[in-house]
């Protein structure tokens, strides 16, 4: 990344994530990395003590003033838990200006190692594409054994657009969003809100059935090319959902279960109970009992 390019990495938390969201913080405060960056937060409802840690943190932190402009916005947050992220997240360069790259990391991810950041911290600066990593890898078992999935994907796409965009793209990979990167004119930032903010204006009352509008917005720009996209390898925003990493013991690294075992950079605990056990493959060939959030990273649970 150039020297005189500003980077900032920017998250989202309530009261509720708020202990993911630290631990997302500190993963990153306690690791170096290749190129400098601030930190932002996009405050959903968190306490007084809570943005006191963040700012004891250097985090810059904002509260969101639904800058989406959309009529029903306290009632869809009531409605739909943190759809007030979702909506706000997009106009991050309003928030947080005078930056030149802007990255996102969701509040239920965190980096293991710096091989994501110092990737796309430069790769963003110095192209006018979004860089993220699609939802499909040689580990994620789901979309090898069964065709859910992909039926699952076509479901949110009709919910959402309709049947002629679903057929259009529900076949094609999905981008996850919960980590990525793009300059602050990547033309990225209006066509998503083209997309899922015009959606919404024209819904009568959004619902369940739209929480995942956010993605598909963006996912519907990058299949009909009006978005240029880098794609990144899965361990960069590695999904747990699909598929849960293998443990080194020796090293306490979370890596990729598939050859040749790379280490994940990134986690995104993206099973429904983020910090619930997990029984983990170990490179010795043992097992191993743990969860996978941050600050109990490779700690054995007795049960």
């Amino acid at each position: 990344m150039t020297t005189d390019a500003k980077a900032i990495i920017v998250t989202s938390s309530n009261d509720t994530y708020f202990q993911l969201v630290q631990d997302l913080i500190v993963s990153l405060r306690e690791k170096s990395f290749a190129c400098a960056f601030d930190i932002g937060l996009l405050d959903t409802g968190l306490t007084a003590e809570q943005v006191g840690w963040l700012t004891a943190q250097n985090v810059k932190v904002e509260s969101t003033c639904r800058k989406a402009g959309l009529e029903r916005s306290d009632e869809m947050e009531r409605d739909i838990h943190g759809f007030s992220t979702l909506t706000e997240q997009i106009f991050m360069r309003e928030y947080f200006p005078d930056y030149d790259v802007y990255m996102w990391m969701d509040a239920d991810t965190w980096a293991q190692t710096p091989e994501a950041i110092n990737t796309m911290m430069p790769l963003a600066a110095a192209t006018n594409a979004i860089l993220l990593a699609p939802e499909i890898d040689r580990s994620y078992q789901p979309f090898f054994d069964n065709s859910f999935t992909w039926a699952r994907y076509h479901d949110w796409y009709e919910k959402s657009y309709g049947p002629q965009i679903a057929g259009e793209t529900s076949l094609r990979p999905m981008y996850n969003v919960g980590v990525w990167a793009m300059r602050k004119d990547c033309n990225g930032f209006d066509k998503w809100a083209d997309y899922y903010l015009g959606l919404l204006r024209q819904v009568e009352k959004p619902s369940l059935d739209h929480f995942m509008a956010h993605q598909l917005g963006l996912n519907i720009a990058l299949h009909r090319g009006e978005v240029p996209c880098l794609k990144l390898p899965a361990r960069y925003n590695w999904l747990t959902a699909f598929a849960l990493p293998l443990y080194d013991k020796e090293r306490k690294l979370f890596l990729e279960p598939s050859p040749p075992f790379d280490p994940i950079s990134h986690l995104h605990l993206t099973q429904r109970v983020k910090a619930q056990n997990e029984t983990l493959q170990c490179t010795d060939g043992t097992t191993h009992r743990c969860t996978l959030i941050h600050r109990a990273k490779g700690q054995a649970f007795e049960e």
